[in-house]
Order: structure tokens, then C-alpha cells, then sequence
């Protein structure tokens, strides 16, 4: 008889991960992928969402920062991860939402335009039923909104929404300078991606801060980014810590 309240985990799909996360990400749950630009945020996501396709499982990719389909796909060709046929046979979708963050008539509050946005989303999800999401970025929702207050409102329903999804969803995000974001609260995991400087090397870096349900790591460990894709190194680098 088996045990309705069994945690369900889902393989992330990076090389050493999943043994810092007890085997992979709970189904379902929404994840904050944070970091400075070039830690490999949208390269983790990217490998995570292949994985899922090479088991059979749909995806889908929301782009929010205007970048074209085939500009995004061709930055991930060189890897061996990647697979092209997967978006063609649409097995992942890809999704651009920058068109519709950029229209907005002038009786539309930014509230409203926002909400439609979502609403777009929600449209997709409906349609693919996927197993992995990902929203890359959420930095231009909060670009889009004319105040704290505005943004942390619409935050609060999209991931009100995303949770209703029943997948593994990867939100990625801009590491903030002051203070820890209401993404950070509102997710149930948050991963930071970042630098570390020895001597006159810059070394990737990531940090699992956070993750519901998982006795996971909470040291800083070595990113590599390989033709292969992202590998994490089993030890902790000693002496780095992301905050």
C-alpha cells in the first residue's frame, strides 16, 4: 500500500545537484534562481528544462526579456545538453512575453496590463500541461510596475498562481544589493548563483539558501560550466560565502 504523503522528487538535471537536494527538487514547488549576469542562471535552467524533455516530459519557457526564439535557442547550441527537435516537436514551448509586458493602452493601469500577462501564462500552462517551467526573468515585472507596493502585489499573484501548477517551476531573478527580495519569501526554494575571487581567478559559485521539505547543503560549492553544461563540485569552496 503505498503512501499518499510521500514527497515526490523530480531529477534536476545538473551534474552533482541533485545530491546536495536529497535526490531532486519537490513536485510540486516553485524555485527563486538568483544571481549577477553570467552566473549560468538561464544555462542551469535550460539543462534542467532538457532533462525533463529527454524523459519524456513537456516544458515550457517564458521569456520576458525580448529576446527572439532563435537568439535565446542558438546561445545554447554549443552544449551537448541541448536539443533543438525538443522546441520543434514541442515537447518545450517557448513562450515570449515581452510583447505583451510592452503593450499597454493609455487607459490600462500597469496593475491591469500586468494581470494580462498572466493570464497569458495561465493560458499556455492550461493548454501543455507541463512538468517544468520556466519564467526568465521576473526582473522586468518589477521594471514594468511604478512602485514597491504595485510590484509586490502583482508578485504575490503570479506566484499564487505558478503554485497552482502542479510542476517544478524555476523563476529566475536579479540578485538584489540592499536586502533579500519578497521572491525569496514568496518561493520554496531559492538558489544563488554568484562570483568568488581567488587570488586573480573569478570562480562561479552557487548556494542553496533555501528549500522546503529538504535537509538540503547550505554551503557555498563550485559551478562549472562544461560542454556538458553546469557541473557542481561535491566539496564546499572553503572561505566563499553569497550572504
Amino acid at each position: 500500500m503505498s503512501n499518499t504523503n510521500e514527497i515526490k522528487r523530480i531529477r534536476s538535471g545538473i551534474e552533482g545537484f541533485d545530491e546536495l537536494i536529497e535526490g531532486g527538487f519537490v513536485q510540486p514547488s516553485i524555485i527563486y534562481l538568483l544571481g549577477e549576469p553570467g552566473t549560468g542562471k538561464t544555462t542551469f535552467a535550460m539543462q534542467f528544462l532538457m532533462a525533463g524533455a529527454g524523459l519524456g516530459e513537456k516544458g515550457i519557457y517564458f521569456s520576458a526579456v525580448g529576446e527572439p526564439e532563435s537568439s535565446a535557442l542558438r546561445a545554447m547550441s554549443n552544449f551537448k545538453f541541448f536539443d533543438s527537435e525538443k522546441f520543434k516537436d514541442g515537447t518545450i514551448s517557448f513562450v515570449d512575453l515581452s510583447g505583451s509586458l510592452s503593450e499597454k493602452s493609455h487607459k490600462e493601469s500597469e496593475e491591469s496590463a500586468l494581470s494580462r500577462v498572466i493570464m497569458k501564462m495561465i493560458e499556455e500552462v492550461t493548454k501543455k500541461s507541463p512538468k517544468r517551467i520556466v519564467i526568465d526573468s521576473i526582473t522586468p515585472f518589477s521594471l514594468k510596475t511604478i512602485d514597491e507596493f504595485t510590484y509586490r502585489k502583482i508578485l504575490y499573484e503570479i506566484f499564487l498562481v505558478v503554485k497552482a501548477w502542479n510542476a517544478i517551476s524555476l523563476i529566475i531573478g536579479e540578485v538584489r544589493e540592499t536586502d533579500i527580495g519578497p521572491e525569496q519569501y514568496l518561493s520554496d526554494g531559492s538558489i544563488r548563483l554568484g562570483y568568488f575571487l581567488r587570488g586573480t581567478d573569478t570562480i562561479k559559485t552557487i548556494k542553496i539558501t533555501k528549500l522546503r521539505g529538504t535537509a538540503h547543503d547550505t554551503k557555498v560549492h563550485l559551478l562549472q560550466i562544461t560542454k556538458d553544461g553546469i557541473v557542481i563540485s561535491a566539496f564546499p569552496l572553503i572561505g566563499a560565502d553569497l550572504g
